[in-house]
């Protein structure tokens, strides 16, 4: 040994159980950190990701720039991704009167910018090349990919000028096909999309951009309105990509960073608490040794430093280990949680991020050398005679006295030697305990955490179609036929719906939604003598057949759903939102605009489709309904979600009655689970050929990428709980076995003076027990302060009350006594084999 320095190497070499538990212990702390750091930063990266897939990369965008203008705005240096797309629009096609058209001519940024979704093709390369969405091929012929076509166009006055007829006459190849840019077929309004087209007349700007500052997003943008003249309906925000890049405005801004940044932190001191405990109990344990060397001429300053070189060591073999595991598990969490949930989660890319690996670095170190720090001094101060003789770190303290007897009494002599091992060695009781307490709180933030966010993006099943189909006047028999026959198709709905102004009695409205709200105060009418007044929303009034009534049940939280008595009884089934947004507040509320129970009477103005309070005209005629039954949700493609309107499910002969609807003009169609939905489509787009006067309405697509969006966010959030609860199984159980194995000398003297194997192990799973039991009283006083912090960073979002985690709390302690105790029975049952001789004479 060439100096006191390599002591460190030898008792790492020497004592390999602590080291190992050592090391594993750094491991457990460093692997939490970076699992989750890794989780939550691929988390932003991947809804960044996604944003920019669905919405375009950039933050903001003017429309309608004319081209003085752009020059300005180009040469303007607080722009950066600047994107440019001319628009050359108030066209139609020559063969039909119905349809818009409008010329669109991407730059080479915009193609990389804007979102295209390419079917079939390739981007157009060459001027002279176009795309055409899906929509729009029938009316050029169906034509296959590279076929020259003529756009054939007029403008919409029918005026001919010699720049339009130009551009009819110039024949283009087709490139590419692209999904129309909406989720109907309906062909009002179709794009044709050029690379650096010939429009040089007439056309407008639509340019797109990122701002360079992070901060004042808002005000920087608005100012750059102001100096280009700008008007504010003219500006585009991209808000999905500026709130995930941290550059939203309002109250809204920060609830998810700060949200992010308490569980990070949560996390980030429990590591450090979970290397200080290990690294703590392994110092403390070995103060016999530095007294040893203090007796054989070691100074303070050489304890130290054999210390901090251990603990370095310790830290390049446990610090590089964690890091790599923390990413192996947050990757194979992702893995697992993808076979078993119903999704598509290729989308989820596992993000590196050097500041997270620097950060497990830093942290560990710093908190490896304020580990070993303070046991470092206390050794050194210790006389060499005291370490020797007093070779547990434990003080001769004053026991305070306590009647034994009743513990003796409930407990047995193995409560009582529990009670006063606790009593006596404060210290490691105290480790011990923290590291339960941290463990508790950790999953209370974790649990209340994945609570709030279901709660926030709680969303209703609200597609029961996965089409709806329209025609111009109504579909005659051969044609519904003809849907009904497909092999692909489960079912066939006729859709009857129709919305109208309704009335409300004056005293059932809610006052605080009016407050939140803002907006024009309600008109009020006399309906035969009683005060009524007028929803500001259009109300939509549905006829259900049998089936789909009967799965409104689901969703019934007042009344009775029965189909002879809605009949019998003008009856509805009310459903209308319980939440408003206050634009001042930026947040939602949970008002309803009427306090509306059951039995109440609404009346409809069945003669207009828009809201009364803009209506001049007094209501002499209505028809009333009787409210039977109340829902929280309701599944239908046609429901009218705004909070200042009303929805009424109701009977096919209550509906007409209503309103006298001759024909079919709409119905719902729902695949089979085994269908092709290529087949789907094909299908009613040879059906829209035949017939152009019917449009479809794909709503399958809509409802697969909202699933999508809401299984993305499960996966991260059980992948965070699974994470936790990993971690929180290996740093109780690894507390606990360290705690044990240290205690060697401990029980063998307990068996030396004749306990047997089952009295020990009751002595440890009381003490476990009582460790339980003040970590749940602690960590409940810490874990609720830290879920209403989470409750109200939530609430900036959506209006929550606060209450108390009763759940989460009885669950984490059932699952931390429940860990405690097998740990303790399988650490226990290597007590068996020790030798009691070998066990006095050393420490391990």
């Amino acid at each position: 040994m060439r100096s006191l320095n390599d002591i460190a190497y030898k008792y790492i070499g020497v004592h390999k159980k602590r080291s190992v538990l050592t090391i594993s212990g750094i491991t457990i702390a460093v692997t939490l950190l970076m699992s989750v750091g890794t989780l939550v930063v691929s988390l932003n990266n991947t809804y960044i990701q996604n944003a920019i897939k669905n919405c375009g990369d950039f933050e903001a965008g003017f429309s309608s720039v004319d081209k003085s203008t752009l020059k300005k705005i180009e040469e303007d240096d607080v722009f950066s991704n600047f994107s440019v797309v001319s628009n050359l629009s108030n066209l139609k096609l020559t063969n039909t009167a119905d349809t818009l058209v409008v010329l669109k001519s991407y730059d080479e940024s915009a193609f990389r910018k804007i979102p295209i979704s390419l079917q079939k093709g390739s981007l157009p390369m060459k001027s002279n090349e176009i795309l055409l969405e899906d929509n729009a091929l029938k009316y050029f012929g169906n034509p296959k990919i590279g076929v020259k076509i003529k756009l054939n166009l007029i403008g919409e006055d029918n005026s001919d000028t010699t720049y339009i007829s130009n551009l009819s006459k110039m024949e283009f190849v087709l490139c590419g096909i692209v999904k129309a840019q909406s989720y109907s077929d309906n062909e009002s309004n179709i794009q044709v999309i050029f690379r650096n087209s010939p429009l040089t007349e007439n056309v407008n700007y639509n340019i797109y951009f990122n701002i360079n500052s992070k901060n004042n997003f808002d005000n920087i943008l608005e100012n750059i309105a102001k100096k280009y003249n700008i008007d504010s309906k003219n500006i585009t925000y991209n808000y999905e990509l500026i709130s995930l890049r941290g550059k939203a405005k309002g109250p809204n801004k920060n609830n998810v960073n700060s949200i992010i940044t308490i569980l990070m932190l949560v996390v980030t001191i429990t590591s450090i608490l979970i290397i200080y405990n290990i690294f703590n109990i392994s110092v403390l344990e070995r103060i016999r040794h530095y007294g040893i060397l203090r007796a054989l001429g070691a100074n303070k300053k050489q304890i130290k430093k054999i210390v901090l070189k251990e603990g370095f060591i310790l830290g390049l073999i446990s610090i590089p280990l964690g890091i790599f595991m923390g990413y192996m598990l947050a990757l194979l969490t992702i893995q697992l949680l993808g076979r078993t949930m119903i999704s598509d989660l290729n989308n989820i890319i596992i993000t590196i991020d050097p500041k997270i690996i620097i950060l497990c670095f830093v942290l560990s170190f710093v908190t490896i050398f304020l580990s070993v720090l303070g046991p470092s001094k206390k050794a050194a101060k210790v006389s060499p005679v005291e370490a020797i003789t007093n070779n547990r770190a434990v003080e001769d303290i004053e026991m305070k006295k306590i009647n034994y007897r009743l513990i003796r009494r409930l407990l047995g002599v193995e409560g009582e030697i529990a009670f006063k091992n606790i009593q006596r060695n404060k210290g490691r009781c105290l480790i011990t305990i923290s590291s339960l307490v941290i463990t508790f709180v950790l999953f209370i933030v974790i649990s209340t955490f994945n609570f709030y966010v279901q709660q926030v993006d709680s969303r209703s099943e609200w597609v029961i179609f996965d089409y709806k189909v329209m025609r111009e006047g109504n579909f005659n028999e051969s044609i519904l036929n003809e849907i009904k026959a497909q092999k692909f198709i489960d079912k066939v709905n006729i859709i009857k719906n129709t919305t109208c102004g309704s009335l409300v009695p004056k005293s059932k409205l809610n006052v605080k939604y009016f407050d939140h709200e803002g907006g024009l105060p309600p008109k009020e009418f006399d309906y035969n003598g009683v005060k009524y007044a007028a929803l500001p929303g259009a109300s939509a009034i549905l006829a259900y057949d049998t089936e789909e009534i009967n799965e409104c049940k689901k969703y019934l939280i007042q009344g009775k759903i029965s189909i002879d008595d809605l009949t019998k009884e003008r009856g509805v089934v009310l459903y209308f939102s319980d939440k408003v947004h206050d634009l001042t507040l930026g947040k939602d509320f949970n008002e309803r605009i009427a306090d509306i129970k059951l039995g109440d009477e609404i009346i409809l103005d069945v003669n207009t489709n828009y809201p009364i309070c803009y209506g001049d005209k007094n209501i002499s005629e209505g028809y009333k309904v009787k409210v039977l039954a109340i829902l929280n949700d309701m599944p239908s493609i046609d429901a009218i979600n705004q909070p200042s309107s009303i929805n009424l499910i109701t009977t096919d002969d209550v509906f007409t009655d209503i309103k006298h609807q001759e024909g079919i003009d709409s119905v719902g169609v729902k695949l089979k689970k085994t269908a092709n939905k290529e087949d789907s489509i094909n299908f009613f787009k040879n059906l829209m050929s035949k017939d152009p006067s019917i449009s479809l309405m794909n709503f399958g697509d809509m409802a697969r990428e909202v699933e999508q969006e809401r299984y993305t966010k499960k996966t991260f959030l059980y992948s965070f709980v699974i994470t936790i609860l990993i971690m929180g199984i290996l740093n109780i159980s690894n507390t606990i076995t360290t705690n044990i194995i240290l205690r060697n000398k401990e029980f063998a003297t307990l068996k030396a003076i004749g306990m047997n194997q089952r009295s020990i192990r009751n002595i440890i799973l009381i003490e476990g027990v009582i460790y339980v039991l003040i970590s749940v009283i602690v960590g409940t006083t810490l874990g609720i302060p830290i879920s209403h912090f989470i409750n109200s960073s939530f609430s900036d979002m959506k209006e929550m009350s606060h209450t108390i985690p009763i759940t989460q709390i009885f669950l984490c302690s059932i699952v931390i006594l429940i860990i405690t105790m097998c740990t303790v029975i399988l650490s226990s049952r290597r007590l068996k084999n020790i030798n009691i001789t070998d066990c006095l004479k050393n420490e391990e």
